[in-house]
């Protein structure tokens, strides 16, 4: 199940970002295209995070704690339950916050295309998107820290702790470049106001938009199975692939992951 929530993860960054690109690069948008822009582009960031969150949740109650609610049967549906529910939460109070005239929760209101296609100020999006965001980020922390803790220590079968390990070890590499890099996004945009930090908004600006290349060299490109395949490959005819990685060991131990996988209490990987 690992598998599909990394592809909604990425398919909710994705659509984000294509959003974030018609926005900014498109034509002017009038009232309505920019409210509805604003809405996908904060619904499809929030759906990738809490999708995140769902892959480091059932890693950790994998390995930590298998028998954790062990009287639910569906996990799938709980977690699609989970995130999309999660994104439509969020966004019906925004919304609501947004539509509503009552005077007391003034001071809340979002601005929602008031100045461009997202929030008025930087106040209103620390408040409705990297506030939520961050929660996501640091309870994925610790669901991570506390997984190879005991991964670390318990795991005795060589079999299942190479498997594991691999598997942890592709995860963190994911987890960073979507999560961790993001926490930085929002310490620097807390920051904004402060000259001497520009350098930090920059940083994570540029590793924020390799992002997509980033992903695809770690899930495609990297993988030795892959190096395999396009061992002594040539491309254009100038350049021709190391002959040495037919040889090299398939790190990702698939038959034995497939085993694992058929033993571990009956969940979907």
């Amino acid at each position: 199940f690992q598998g599909q929530a990394i592809v909604h993860s990425i398919a909710g960054k994705a659509l984000a970002y294509i959003t974030l690109i018609t926005v900014y690069i498109g034509p002017y948008l009038d009232d309505v295209p920019c409210h509805i822009a604003a809405y996908i582009l904060y619904i499809s960031f929030l759906y990738a995070f809490f999708w995140l969150n769902v892959l480091c949740f059932q890693i950790w109650r994998q390995i930590v704690n298998p028998r954790f609610l062990n009287s639910i049967k569906n996990w799938q549906l709980v977690y699609y339950v989970y995130s999309i529910g999660g994104c439509l939460v969020c966004w019906a109070t925004l919304a609501l916050i947004q539509h509503s005239h009552f005077e007391h929760i003034k001071h809340l209101h979002p601005g929602i295309a008031e100045v461009r296609c997202w929030f008025k100020t930087m106040r209103e999006a620390m408040i409705y998107f990297y506030a939520p965001i961050s929660v996501l980020i640091v309870a994925n922390i610790v669901y991570f820290v506390w997984t190879l803790v005991v991964l670390s220590k318990q795991y005795t079968d060589s079999r299942t702790n190479q498997v594991f390990k691999y598997r942890l070890k592709l995860y963190i590499k994911l987890f960073f470049i979507m999560g961790i890099t993001w926490l930085f996004e929002v310490i620097s945009s807390a920051t904004e106001n402060h000259p001497s930090l520009k350098w930090l908004w920059n940083v994570t600006d540029i590793i924020n938009s390799l992002e997509g290349l980033t992903i695809f060299l770690i899930l495609v490109v990297f993988r030795r199975k892959v190096m395999r395949q396009l061992a002594n490959k040539s491309f254009c005819k100038c350049l021709k692939l190391p002959s040495a990685w037919k040889d090299l060991e398939d790190s990702e131990c698939e038959p034995m992951e497939y085993e694992v996988s058929m033993t571990s209490d009956g969940d979907k990987i």
